[in-house]
């Protein structure tokens, strides 16, 4: 199985202390190709060599503000290091048993919401073992009636875990923004 690992891996003070940014790990083909297709919506621009040389000569590098010792180290701070997953779902009705564990689940997560407004709880159940954990981000593709949907990133706020015969299922709870996913 190849692992393919897509997103931004720059580690700076910056990068920790001010921007979002995210790597994820997948094995899905159809994750990989969605994404290249995400990346390439944002090239407008064909960066030829002549465009490439302009454009190094009016690069700057960075300047750090603030003096600091000769040999002084730099104070390390802490990341926040949540976990990024992406889950690829197929849209499927829940059984009466499935449906009352979901009511169960729903009105804790519905304690634990972080942003009240102009956000909602989206739940969707898994069956082989959650690697995701509170506070991860999760992106959710799903296949309902021939297409594929985006919906956007939110974070995974509450599970329930309850098994049905043999197999264990985990009712995932994400909130994420109220916006229309995309196809």
């Amino acid at each position: 199985m190849v692992k393919h690992f897509i997103g931004s891996t720059n580690v700076s003070s910056n990068s920790a202390e001010t921007l979002t940014e995210v790597l994820f790990r997948t094995s899905e083909v159809k994750s990989v190709e969605n994404a290249k297709e995400f990346i390439k919506s944002f090239c407008k621009v064909e960066m030829g060599p002549d465009l490439l040389a302009r454009l190094q000569k009016m690069y700057r590098p960075p300047r750090f503000i603030g003096k600091r010792k000769p040999g002084a180290k730099r104070k390390i701070t802490k990341v926040n290091a949540s976990g990024f997953f992406t889950y690829q779902l197929e849209s499927a009705k829940f059984t009466k048993e499935e449906k009352k564990q979901s009511e169960m689940g729903y009105s804790e997560a519905e304690k634990k919401r972080i942003i009240k407004s102009r956000h909602i709880v989206d739940e969707f159940q898994w069956e082989n073992g959650m690697m995701a954990k509170k506070n991860d981000i999760i992106l959710q593709v799903v296949e309902e009636d021939g297409a594929t949907y985006v919906c956007p990133p939110g974070i995974l706020i509450h599970t329930r875990k309850w098994r049905n015969g043999k197999k264990v299922k985990t009712l995932c709870y994400v909130e994420i923004p109220d916006v229309k996913r995309k196809t």
